[in-house]
């Protein structure tokens, strides 16, 4: 019974669940080391880990960026911006295979539950691209990026319902009650 209502949580679920964690226990750590430390060695482990944090923001996707465009740079920007766009993607494969060699879960397994999401997303930039070139000439740049962020907005929350209908209805009634 247990197993089967973890295992029912979505990936989205876990992530967020792990982030709140990571955040709250963070946070309990700050406040329990405040006092037992006092201001002076506090001040420093914070100054420490903001610095650590930034760090590791760096070297974890700065470089990588750099490293992109500054191949894909003699190719001009249009090359530059694809090579950006397309990372990710490109480096998909590496945390695959270590999942399923270190692991042993499957690619089908992690994948397959994305594919609708991204799908909704190619087809919501698909549209926003289409409505962007149809109206770029009538509208002001300045007008046209709220425009275009609420046509992204409505495309991909309208996707994701059709997709998902249990989970519409359930942000539908959320929705009723917080109103």
């Amino acid at each position: 019974m247990t197993q089967r209502r973890w295992s029912a949580w979505s990936p989205t679920s876990w992530v967020t669940t792990q982030t709140a964690f990571t955040q709250g226990f963070g946070f309990l750590l700050f406040a329990i080391q405040a006092p037992l430390l006092g201001p002076r060695p506090f001040g420093l482990m914070s100054m420490v880990m903001i610095f650590a944090g930034f760090v590791e923001f760096v070297l974890g996707e700065c470089v990588g960026a750099v490293l992109v465009v500054s191949i894909a740079a003699p190719f001009g920007l249009l090359v530059s911006s694809l090579a950006i766009a397309l990372r990710p993607f490109v480096l998909l494969p590496l945390p695959l295979l270590t999942s399923t060699t270190k692991c042993r879960v499957s690619a089908a397994h992690i994948l397959k539950p994305q594919l609708p999401l991204l799908v909704a997303a190619t087809l919501m930039g698909i549209i926003v691209a289409l409505v962007q070139y149809g109206l770029r000439p009538f509208v002001n740049g300045v007008v046209l990026l709220p425009i275009l962020a609420a046509v992204g907005v409505v495309v991909y929350a309208s996707l994701v319902a059709l997709q998902f209908p249990e989970f519409a209805a359930q942000c539908a009634k959320q929705a009723r009650a917080w109103l």
